[in-house]
This record gives C-alpha cells, structure tokens and sequence, in this order.
C-alpha cells in the first residue's frame, strides 16, 4: 500500500472499503426480508425460489446493521484523516487497523448466523454449543476490537494538522 504523508491515498482505501462493507449490509437487507418471509420470493413474481430460507431473522438483521454502521464509521474515520498530521508508517497503521476491524466484524456477523454460541466464545455458551463458524468469528472478532481500539488510542495521539494563521477579513 503507497501512502505518504498527505492522508488522501489512504482516505480514498478506507472510503472504498468503507462502502464495500455497506454493500455488504445492503445485500444482507434481502437476507433479513427473506428470513422474515421464511421463503426466497420476489413479489410480484409468483415463483418461490426456495420454500424456505436459511437463518434467523435477528441476525439477518445484524450483518444488515452491523455492516451498514461498520461502513459509516469507516467513511467517519476516513473523512476526519485530514485533521491529523501523520507519517507513512502511522497511516499505514491507521488504514490496517480501519480495514480489519470493518472487514473483521462483517466476519464475525456472517459468522454468527452458522453458530449457536453466537460467535461470542471459542467453546459451548449460554447460547449454545460451538462449532467452527463460531470459533472464526470469535478469533476475528477479537482481532477487530484489538484493532479498533488500537486505531482509536493512535488518533488520540496523533497531533492535529497545523492550519497556519487564520486569515479572517481583517487580515
């Protein structure tokens, strides 16, 4: 990934990716109304193209969600970039840490759906017993709040872009 000083390379990564993921949770909208409709039909047509439709409605609507607001937050960090002063190597960082914590959750939440422990623990739950869609969507999880919270703490530390001396209308 090429990026220099001047955050416009990497505004322009996350931004893409950014609406990817909403993409995503576009696509994840029409899994949500056919899990409600418990059958894959597009009205008007009458033709059922599947008598029934796999997953629960709620976690339809999770990746639906999960994904639309991952993209909004993408697109939030992407367009406050300008206001920090930054190396490479730190843009580097910043875009790395967007991009795996957008696509890791969209992970987790695909995930979720497959798994009766939720994605929420490497073993049996609560909510259910274990499987492998649920030990990926843990690990990944972990990854992307690791990577969020990261990205956070680095724009904390990041001091803000000088804007030189205002130039009002006295000036």
């Amino acid at each position: 990934m090429k990026t220099t000083e001047n955050p416009q390379h990497i505004q322009g990564l996350i931004t893409k990716h950014g609406l990817a993921v909403m993409l995503v949770g576009l696509l994840a909208g029409f899994g949500w109304a056919f899990a409600l409709l418990g059958e894959l039909r597009i009205s008007p047509i009458p033709i059922v193209f599947m008598d029934s439709f796999p997953g629960d409605p709620v976690r339809w609507r999770s990746i639906h969600m999960g994904c639309l607001l991952n993209g909004i937050m993408a697109l939030a960090f992407a367009g406050v970039l300008n206001l920090f002063s930054f190396t490479a190597k730190k843009g580097k960082l910043i875009a790395y840490s967007v991009l795996t914590a957008i696509w890791g959750n969209t992970v987790f939440y695909i995930c979720n759906l497959f798994s009766a422990n939720r994605s929420l623990s490497l073993g049996d739950n609560a909510l259910g017993e274990a499987n492998i869609f649920g030990a990926i969507g843990f690990i990944v999880a972990m990854i992307a709040a690791i990577a969020l919270i990261t990205l956070v703490i680095v724009l904390i530390r990041t001091p803000l872009r000088s804007r030189g001396p205002s130039k009002g209308p006295d000036s």
